[in-house]
């Protein structure tokens, strides 16, 4: 099981996963996720990719391009409470990894 919590800031969807729990989504992935009519549905990602001694976080847009975390994304990793948390099945996560090796195969 996998779980991401998701916010809502100004009319925006933001989700927020940790890529250190063992998966760590690529372009395909991304916009698996933030997809309305095949994902989770969210207007942006916010990726955690460091460790507790050292945090760093990636953000993206729901097309799975990278950009700058907005001082509204820095308000969302302050906030103790979520929106919602959603829980990825293990189906679902195969779904995400096998986008990954599809894409990296033709690439």
């Amino acid at each position: 099981m996998f779980s991401i919590q998701a916010y809502v800031v100004e009319d925006k969807e933001v989700m927020v996963l940790d890529g250190t729990q063992g998966f760590m989504p690529g372009t395909a992935a991304i916009r698996r996720l933030c997809s309305r009519w095949n994902g989770v549905g969210a207007d942006r990602l916010i990726l955690f990719t460091g460790t507790e001694q050292h945090p760093s976080f990636r953000a993206f847009e729901a097309d799975g391009t990278e950009c700058d975390l907005t001082a509204e994304n820095l308000k969302i990793l302050s906030r103790t409470d979520c929106n919602l948390e959603i829980r990825l099945t293990d189906h679902f996560v195969g779904i995400l990894q096998s986008l990954e090796e599809v894409c990296s195969l033709s690439a």
